[in-house]
Parts: C-alpha cells; sequence; structure tokens
C-alpha cells in the first residue's frame, strides 16, 4: 500500500501540470525540490522514533512523490526545445531517464546503504537523508536553468488538421476552444478564472475522459505484473519458507527470476521509450502517434495472455519482455499524442490529468490481485500458477478494452501532428 501511496504522489500531476504551465519549469521545479527533500527529511527523522506509523509514512511518500513529479513534468517539457520532427526521439530519451531512475538509486542503496548481515541492519535513515540532498540539488539546479523555447508558430495543430479530426462531433471539445488553449491567451488581461476554466474544460471532456481511461487500464494492467514478479516467481517454482531442500533449490529460482525482471524489464522499458519515439517522428508522414499507441497496446495484450499460460520462468520471462515493452511504449507514445492534440501550452495540465490514472490503476487491480492470491494460499504463502493466473484474465479482459478504446482515439485523430 505504501509504495502504491508513493506511485499516487508520483502520477498526482493535474495541479502540477497547471502549475508548469502557468509559472514555468523553474518555478515547478522549485516547489519539487521543497516537496521532495522536504519529504525524505521528514522519513529520516520517523526512522529516528520509535514511530512506525503507516499514515505518517504514506503522507511522508505522498510529498516524495509529488516533488518526482514537479521535476518530471518540468524536465519533460525540454522536449519542446527540439524542431518538430524530433519531438519523439527527445521525449522519449527524457521518459527514458526517469524510467531507468528507480533501477539506477536501487544499485546505489544496495551498494552504500544495504547490509550484508540482515535488511534490519540497513541504513535506511542514511539513504533516505542522502535522497533529501539529491532532490535539493537536483531541484534547485533545474529551477535555475530550466528554459523552453517558444516557437514563432502559434499552434502545434492548424486549422485544417483539426477539421479533418471531426472535432465537432457530440461530446468532444470544440475546435475553438482546442485552438485557443493550443496558442495560449488572445490578450495580456486574460483573468486567471478564465485560464481555470479553460483548464477545467480541457480536463473534462468526452475525449480527454477517453484517453484518461486508456491510460489508466494500461497503467494498472503493466504495474500488475511489474509490481508483482516475487509474487510470481514465487507462485511458479512453488517456493515457500520451509526448510527442506526442494524448498530451497524452489526460492533460490525464484530470486534468479526476479532478480532478472529487475534489470530486464526497466532495460526493455527505456529502449522501447526512445525507439517509438524515434519510430514515430520518421513514421508520422504514414502513421499517426495514436496508431502507434493501438500496436503497443496489442503488445500489452499479448503480455497478459502469456502470462495467463504461462507453466515455466521462459513463459514469464517472455511476459516480461512483451509488458516491459508496452508499458514504456506507452509512456512515451501518450504525452507525444498529447502534445500534438492539444498544443505545447497547455501540454502540462493535459498529461498531468491523465498522469493520475497511472497511480489509479493499480488501486483498481490491486485489491482484485490480493483476494484472488489469498483465496489459493494454503498458509500465508501460495503456490501454483493458479495464484496469478485469474487475475491475468481480468486483466486480459480490461486490455481488451483499453484496445478497443486506442483504436477509437486513433481513428478519431487520425491526422493530428501528422504536420511533417
Amino acid at each position: 500500500m505504501i509504495v502504491n501511496v508513493a506511485n499516487a504522489g508520483l502520477c498526482f500531476g493535474a495541479v502540477v501540470g497547471i502549475i508548469c504551465d502557468t509559472f514555468g519549469g523553474g518555478v515547478t521545479n522549485f516547489l519539487g525540490a521543497a516537496s521532495g527533500s522536504g519529504g525524505y527529511l521528514l522519513l529520516y527523522g520517523l526512522t529516528k522514533t520509535s514511530s512506525r506509523s503507516t499514515p505518517l509514512y504514506a503522507l511522508f511518500f505522498f510529498l516524495v512523490g509529488q516533488g518526482s513529479q514537479c521535476m518530471y513534468m518540468a524536465s519533460l517539457m525540454n522536449y519542446l526545445n527540439f524542431p518538430r520532427n524530433h519531438h519523439g526521439t527527445a521525449l522519449g530519451i527524457l521518459d527514458c531517464v526517469f524510467g531507468l531512475s528507480p533501477a539506477l538509486f536501487s544499485v546505489l542503496y544496495d551498494n552504500l546503504f544495504r547490509s550484508k548481515a540482515s535488511s534490519e541492519d540497513d541504513d535506511l535513515s542514511g539513504f533516505y537523508l542522502a535522497m533529501s540532498g539529491i532532490m535539493a540539488v537536483t531541484g534547485l539546479i533545474g529551477a535555475c536553468t530550466w528554459h523552453v523555447e517558444q516557437t514563432s508558430e502559434a499552434s502545434d495543430l492548424d486549422s485544417s488538421e483539426l477539421r479533418t479530426s471531426e472535432h465537432h462531433s457530440t461530446g468532444s471539445l470544440p475546435t475553438e476552444l482546442y485552438m485557443a488553449l493550443a496558442e495560449g491567451p488572445s490578450t495580456q488581461n486574460d483573468s486567471t478564472f478564465t485560464k481555470m476554466l479553460q483548464y477545467g474544460r480541457l480536463l473534462c471532456n468526452v475525449d480527454t475522459g477517453i484517453i484518461f481511461c486508456m491510460f489508466t487500464i494500461c497503467s494498472g494492467v503493466g504495474l500488475l505484473f511489474i509490481n508483482n514478479t516475487d509474487f510470481i516467481a514465487d507462485a511458479l517454482y512453488e517456493c515457500s519458507p520451509d526448510s527442506s531442500n526442494k524448498s530451497t533449490i524452489a526460492c533460490h529460482r525464484s530470486r534468479q527470476l526476479v532478480d532478472l525482471f529487475g534489470w530486464l524489464i526497466p532495460l526493455v522499458s527505456c529502449g522501447t521509450r526512445i525507439f517509438v519515439g524515434t519510430v514515430s517522428d520518421r513514421l508520422q508522414k504514414v502513421v499517426s502517434r495514436g496508431a502507434l499507441i493501438v500496436v503497443q497496446i496489442f503488445i500489452l495484450l499479448l503480455g497478459t495472455l502469456v502470462t495467463v499460460i504461462a507453466s515455466e520462468a521462459s513463459h514469464l520471462k517472455l511476459a516480461g519482455i512483451l509488458i516491459g515493452s508496452a508499458f514504456g511504449g506507452i509512456w512515451c507514445l501518450t504525452p507525444l499524442f498529447i502534445g500534438d492534440l492539444f498544443g505545447s501550452k497547455s501540454f502540462g495540465t493535459v498529461w498531468g490529468g491523465i498522469l493520475f490514472g497511472g497511480a489509479l490503476g493499480p488501486f483498481m487491480l490491486q485489491p482484485f490481485w490480493s483476494y484472488e492470491y489469498k483465496r489459493h494460499a494454503r498458509s500465508t504463502y501460495c503456490k501454483g500458477t493458479s495464484c496469478y493466473s485469474t487475475t491475468f484474465e481480468l486483466a486480459f479482459g480490461v486490455s481488451i478494452v483499453a484496445l478497443g478504446m486506442s483504436l477509437y482515439v486513433a481513428r478519431k485523430f487520425r491526422q493530428v501532428g501528422q504536420y511533417i
């Protein structure tokens, strides 16, 4: 639960996006440094007391997540400094670094703060203090150096693209509002209330809602596998804490598989972000980013299917590659599609709002995972593929729904962004 709360802080980005669009990345980076560094300092203080309050840990990890979200959003917007035909590559590289950061800090923790004797002897307080300093320094550097060039072109979309994309259909955001948000305020006297009203309409229209639901499902399915690889491996190998030789061998194989996933999934995800970003730049004349999102969700669908039928480690390795690849591709292509569709002036607001789906998805699917795991468990630990197969059958079903949503979005906005 604590992990999901930290992830919620990282993905609760609507307010962060509005701040970034309104005040710029410098202010956003400063707030990120304050929230992230402060959250880690509070965690450091908590380790020095006898308190083991779960609500306090949840609150402080949420602050850390919000700090990370601020710096992520400000950093990601730097892709706008590059020519439009390189937006995909630039955002893919930035997003790749974001995706690799958990693995990099895990290496830092393992080498400097983990005890060789027992996990109870780990220097957790030292790690929190070091992370507080790292977030403060990087956030302040970002606050002092952040700059995004505004091109002379007023909008990411021209009027012909807006017309051919049929934005006038029932329930969609009106063409005039798309243009207004893409171009920014028409006069310097536009009130903050008017801007907030536009942002509200932007986040609450049907098209944004469909993209939000699609992203929520994909994030939930991807993290369902990524966050539970240890339980999946233990169940496959029937690892249990008894001291028999058979159990010891099973647990050793399980740890090997989990360690493999620990570097394989981030690496595949990172590589896919750069690859699909670059491909989307090169093929944009003939294949829209929306169509590439459809391809990535189809790969996610295959990954969940492989997990359902997995009966040996090689099947799970294939599932990990497919799901990790699709997860990275979706996290790269969705913000690119948002930038093409809604314009750079409101990129932070829309992407920040949709990012909340990255936190909501795991909260929706994880309770079902816990229920199924406990239902099949003979004691504390569950053995056999039945521990996870039913949950991923559900994941397969909701992935089909997400695929349908992506087909709708890709078809409706098939010409958006084809400006190269």
